[in-house]
């Protein structure tokens, strides 16, 4: 990728992948049947939110060259905790919600240059880059929850149709 357009839409077929492997599941799918464990679609697209939301809040870290204030974050208390805000609210409020943090994220990423994308920066002993600690995180995370309810998806056609 070597344009902030080319970026912007890497990120964005990430997150169509995501919504397009959600795409004719009625409410009672996205929201009773669990694909694993006890989440379902709605808790899955929930998970996303709670990352872009912290996305939004370390990019301007990174971005100040303030990358080592990121604080760690355990994941599972993590997901538990995003979970727990989001398992009341509606499911069009997350459908409304994972399109607008991804908005702003890419308002933010459209903001930058190459050289903000891959300037490196120190966390710790590790070294981030805008390109690796959010991009390509954030795509192959969508992608990887995409494939997930592609595959729920056929088990359910298979136990409608087990042909």
């Amino acid at each position: 990728m070597s344009s902030i357009p080319e970026i912007i839409s890497y990120l964005e077929f990430g997150r169509a992948e995501l919504l397009n492997s959600i795409e004719g599941l009625s409410q009672r799918e996205l929201t009773h049947i669990p694909i694993y464990e006890d989440w379902t679609v709605k808790d899955v697209l929930a998970h996303i939110i709670g990352w872009d939301q912290w996305i939004l809040e370390i990019l301007p870290l990174i971005r100040q060259n303030r990358a080592d204030e990121i604080k760690g974050v355990n994941p599972d208390r993590f997901n538990r905790q995003t979970l727990a805000v989001w398992r009341d609210k509606p499911l069009s409020e997350v459908l409304t919600t994972i399109k607008t943090t991804h908005r702003q994220i890419l308002d933010i990423i459209a903001g930058l240059d190459h050289v903000e994308i891959d300037m490196r920066h120190s966390r710790g002993k590790q070294t981030i880059t805008i390109r690796s600690y959010v991009i390509d995180i954030m795509v192959e995370h969508e992608r990887q929850h995409a494939e997930e309810i592609r595959q729920w998806r056929e088990g359910l056609d298979r136990a409608i149709d087990p042909r």
